[in-house]
C-alpha cells in the first residue's frame, strides 16, 4: 500500500498506526458476535447429547486418586418444553495426564439433557477411603459454564391427571 493511502486510511479511522487500525477493524468486526455473552464467564464450544464433557483438574502438587467425579447444574434453561427434563451433566471418567498434578475427568451429554446454559458447581475426587468435594465457583475466579443444544422432541406426552386408587 502506497504511502498516501496508508495515511489516509489512518486519518480516515483515527488511528496512529496500521497496525492499530487493523486492531480496531477486527474490534468492530467482531463486537457484534459477542452482543448478549456473559463476557466474564469462561464459556466452552457448545455440545450436544453423546458428546463428552472434559475438565483437567491441576493441584498444587503430585497427586493420585482412585475415582472423581464432577457435576454441572442448569443455570438457564432455554426449552421451556424440557423444563422436566434432567437439568444436570454428571463425569466421572478418571484419567491421569503427564502432569502428575493434573487429572482429567470426562463424562457424555445425556440423551434428554435439557438445552440451556450449565455451571459447574462441584469437583469431588477420592483416594482409598479419602473423599474431599469442592465447590467449584469457591476455587476459580470466574465461573466456568457449558452450553448445551439438545434439538430432541418429548417423548413423553404432557400427563393430564393422577388419581389416588381408594382402599376396598
Amino acid at each position: 500500500m502506497s504511502q498516501n493511502r496508508t495515511k489516509n486510511l489512518r486519518e480516515m479511522l483515527g488511528v496512529r498506526s496500521l497496525q492499530h487500525g487493523l486492531f480496531v477493524a477486527l474490534l468492530v468486526v467482531l463486537t457484534p458476535f459477542a452482543h448478549g455473552q456473559d463476557l466474564t464467564a469462561l464459556t466452552a464450544d457448545a455440545r450436544r447429547p453423546g458428546d463428552v464433557v472434559r475438565v483437567v483438574l491441576t493441584f498444587d502438587g503430585p497427586v493420585k486418586l482412585s475415582s472423581a467425579n464432577f457435576r454441572f447444574n442448569l443455570r438457564k434453561l432455554a426449552e421451556q418444553a424440557q423444563k422436566l427434563w434432567p437439568s444436570w451433566i454428571n463425569g466421572g471418567g478418571l484419567k491421569p495426564l503427564s502432569n502428575p498434578s493434573q487429572w482429567e475427568i470426562s463424562g457424555p451429554v445425556q440423551e434428554f439433557t435439557a438445552s440451556g446454559e450449565y455451571l459447574l458447581t462441584s469437583v469431588s475426587v477420592s483416594f482409598a477411603d479419602l473423599s474431599k468435594t469442592y465447590s467449584v465457583p469457591d476455587i476459580v475466579q470466574k465461573p466456568i459454564t457449558l452450553t448445551i443444544i439438545n434439538d430432541r422432541k418429548d417423548p413423553i406426552p404432557a400427563l393430564r391427571d393422577v388419581t389416588l386408587i381408594p382402599e376396598r
